[in-house]
Order: structure tokens, then sequence, then C-alpha cells
């Protein structure tokens, strides 16, 4: 690690799944993160991308799957910047909570 290095904040992500006819918990999910809003643009990254998709769009495609009564499916996508590869170290501080026992090194 270089002196000038920028060490980010850690967020916990939280995540209830349900199951959608019961409403009831399915399972929980925790991620713990590199606070990206910290990122700079240029030292940190170089490149954005986020494909969109509009609302109206989206609108059509369910009002077509009504009026023709075709069948539909939900999906969950994994999102692409957690997957996507990292070109620069990226160093983050432990959550709040943790410690390290003695000769313990990352």
């Amino acid at each position: 690690m270089t002196k000038e290095a920028q060490i980010m904040d850690s967020i916990w992500s939280m995540h209830q799944k349900r199951f959608i006819s019961m409403g009831e918990v399915q399972k929980y999910k925790v991620w713990l993160n590199a606070h990206g809003g910290q990122l700079i643009h240029g030292v940190s990254y170089w490149e954005t991308f986020a494909p969109m998709v509009m609302w109206t769009t989206i609108q059509l495609v369910l009002s077509l799957i009504i009026i023709h009564g075709w069948e539909s499916q939900q999906l969950d996508f994994m999102l692409a910047y957690p997957q996507a590869d990292i070109e620069e170290a990226i160093y983050m501080k432990l959550s709040k909570g943790f410690e390290l026992s003695s000769g313990n090194t990352f």
C-alpha cells in the first residue's frame, strides 16, 4: 500500500428476501461493501456505464403480456459493478465491532 492510497469506509448492505405470495421472510442477505461514494474519478476509477430501462418501456412490455395472455417470469440479476474487474487496489477500513487478534494480517 502506498502512502497516497485511499482507504474507504465500509458499509453493510442488508436485504430480506420474501416469498411473494405470503410476504414471509425467506432469508436474510448481508454484504460488507467498500463505500463506493468515496471513490475519486481519475484516481480510483476511470470509466462508468450503467444501462437503464425507462419505466414506460417496462409498462409497455407488461401491458403486452396482459393483453396477449403471455407468460412472464421474475428474474434477479446480479449487479454489474460487484462483478467487474478491478484495475486498481482498493483498501477498506474494517467495520465497527471487528477486532483483529494479534498476529493476523490481511
